[in-house]
């Protein structure tokens, strides 16, 4: 049988808003809307529900205006029987059909009624709603505007008393004039864009929308400084870019010995480029263009020039000192520094040819290092030879009582060199096995329950300590002064 309280219950909220589908709840007590489009319900539970020879339970659907509070509706519309969307629910833009209702004016509700062969289902009243058949027209619905701040307005007709207000939410948009009734116009201030790249706002009045069109600012490019020496070493410089953002700009340079490290980018920006040594002592130039604009560079020629006896040298681990010869021209000076901290050098600086002299520490290590010392802008590298591996003990030898005991020994060796650490006896027994560099290692000896001393081996890095216990019984002193005679 057909349900008819069943379809009653599950013809579904209804909702009505403007423009969007609000998902209100069915209810008087529901938000009260104005000039609603859209009718959204959820469908009856029967709506795919087939009767007894195949026919449907729900043939069509209702819509039902009613004055609100009224009994009866003042005008209904037939539905069809439309199919639910992806969320379940149905929809229907009544609108267009306002207009031949016979309103009888104030505030409205409307139900939606499930109709089948045995009876209709109704839904409980929606949320209110009024109808303004005002209509508004814009002078223009696009506004477009040049990069500075700029006041203007958007012309809007109306019928006489039909009020209106207009909102933006775009920031560099600000409404002086918001509303108003009837023909009338809104007037805005759009403030200054200080890029070159064009944006769009929005500003919306009485559901009609104006899109705001600003145009980017015009690129403009300065650079500083316009002229600029660098070092005849391999190095470079930096120059500094203005231009507003969104102003893409290219760096070029027109010599083969200068190198734009950044040749492109996009407003404020700071542009770096390299240069080649200069082998010459002659300086040479060239220019870089950037956004348009042209900045000289000059490279200062090499004033001298520095050669050294050797670029490598080798030394012992051990504390020592060595030279090196510069050769140069006879009226350029030189300096000698290291940041190397093993190394010292003697004589830091001096004019012409000459020898710097430096000192070496001990290399405490069991691994080579290396050092560098910077003459006159040539290096010298210094590979120190490891330390080779030696052990040294505190102790050649120890005595333990009978009870047994504890006791270490002290082993001394570079850095880096490893050792171990073994005993000849069961009963002298260490628990350092192995070590690297200076160290200490316990051993300890069990007690002796022998009468004899016994003597064992420990063994470090190589290096032995002779160990001897005493004997826990002690024997009869031993007879003396003995002695054969006649009777």
């Amino acid at each position: 049988m057909f349900d008819r309280t069943h379809i009653a219950r599950s013809a579904g909220r209804l909702c009505l808003a403007v423009s969007l589908l609000a998902l209100l709840a069915g209810s008087t007590a529901a938000q009260t809307v104005s000039n609603p489009r859209i009718v959204e319900f959820d469908p009856s539970t029967d709506h795919n529900t087939q009767l007894d020879g195949g026919v449907a339970a729900v043939s069509r659907y209702d819509l039902e205006v009613y004055a609100q509070g009224a009994p009866s509706p003042f005008h209904t519309v037939n539905l069809g029987k439309p199919s639910p969307e992806g969320d379940g629910k149905i929809r229907y833009d009544f609108w267009n059909g306002v207009s031949a209702w016979p309103l009888p004016g104030g505030l409205y509700e409307a139900r939606v009624s499930a109709v089948g062969p045995n009876g209709t289902g109704r839904s409980d009243p929606s949320n209110g709603f009024t109808i303004d058949l005002c209509s508004y027209t814009l002078a223009e619905t696009t506004k477009n505007v040049g990069a500075s701040t700029t006041n203007t307005s958007v012309g809007i007709t109306a019928p006489a008393g039909c009020a209106w207000t207009a909102t933006t939410s775009t920031s560099w948009i600000t409404l002086t004039t918001a509303t108003g009734s009837g023909n009338g116009a809104v007037a805005f201030t759009v403030s200054s864009n200080a890029t070159a790249n064009p944006r769009t706002g929005t500003i919306t009045v009485a559901g009609q929308t104006i899109t705001v069109v600003q145009a980017g600012v015009e690129c403009t490019y300065s650079v500083t400084p316009a002229s600029q020496t660098v070092s005849h070493l391999a190095g470079g410089g930096s120059l500094s870019l203005s231009a507003p953002v969104g102003c893409s700009w290219t760096a070029s340079s027109n010599r083969s010995w200068m190198t734009m490290t950044n040749p492109s980018g996009s407003g404020t920006s700071t542009v770096n480029f390299s240069v080649t040594a200069n082998t010459s002592t002659s300086s040479r130039s060239g220019t870089i263009t950037v956004g348009g604009q042209s900045v000289s560079v000059t490279q200062s020629g090499v004033p001298c020039s520095y050669t050294l006896s050797a670029t490598t040298q080798n030394v012992t681990h051990a504390a020592g000192t060595n030279s090196v010869n510069v050769t140069t021209t006879s009226s350029c000076s030189w300096t000698a520094s290291t940041s190397t901290s093993w190394i010292t050098v003697t004589n830091t600086s001096g004019t012409g040819n000459g020898t710097v002299n430096y000192s070496f520490e001990a290399n405490p290590g069991s691994t080579s290092r290396t050092g560098t010392i910077t003459i006159g802008g040539q290096t010298l590298t210094v590979t120190q030879e490891a330390t080779p591996c030696t052990y040294t003990l505190s102790a050649a030898s120890h005595s333990f009582p009978a009870s047994g005991g504890s006791a270490s020994v002290t082993v001394t060796a570079p850095v880096g060199c490893t050792w171990t650490v073994s005993s000849n006896q069961s009963w002298l027994t260490s628990t350092t096995t192995s070590g690297s560099g200076n160290g200490t290692v316990p051993f300890s000896a069990t007690a002796n329950a022998g009468v004899q001393t016994r003597g064992a081996t420990l063994t470090v890095g190589g290096q032995a300590v002779a160990v001897s216990q005493a004997p826990s019984i002690v024997p009869p002193a031993r007879p003396r002064n003995i002695r054969v005679v006649t009777p």
